[in-house]
């Protein structure tokens, strides 16, 4: 939810400052988008430092070719269409790299847990006689 946020918040003052540019160089908003990023924007450089997130954001939009954080938006730092919300090419992109290193651990883990009990199942004859139960 603090991304989506914070995806929110750039898209506002993203907005606003298209208004802005609009109204101040005779554009309209469709030409100053494709015109205008959001960090082309005065407002941006003041609002970036409370807004850690935006660093994160745009390098997702930027590396994955994506738009909006929950649900499909907007381009905010970079030209082109997006192809899916960010958050689903983040996902799309943790379920690739981490499905396959989480299914060796479990692996792994099963053939230990499967060792070790027929370890000590063989084991248990001998541990009889060493120790007095």
């Amino acid at each position: 939810r603090r991304l989506e946020n914070s995806w929110q918040a750039a898209q506002s003052l993203y907005m606003d400052c298209l208004q802005q540019t609009t109204t101040s160089h005779n554009l309209t908003l469709s030409r100053a988008t494709e015109l205008f990023r959001i960090q082309d924007c005065t407002e941006y450089a003041a609002a970036f430092p409370s807004h850690k997130d935006w660093q994160y954001l745009r390098f997702v939009e930027e590396e994955h070719k994506c738009a909006g954080w929950c649900s499909f938006g907007r381009k905010l730092w970079t030209d082109g269409e997006g192809t899916d919300s960010c958050s689903t090419a983040v996902a799309q992109v943790l379920r690739s790299k981490v499905r396959r290193p989480a299914q060796q651990v479990v692996a792994l883990s099963a053939l230990a847990l499967i060792g070790s009990a027929v370890g000590l199942v063989a084991v248990a004859p001998t541990l009889h006689l060493v120790f007095d139960w």
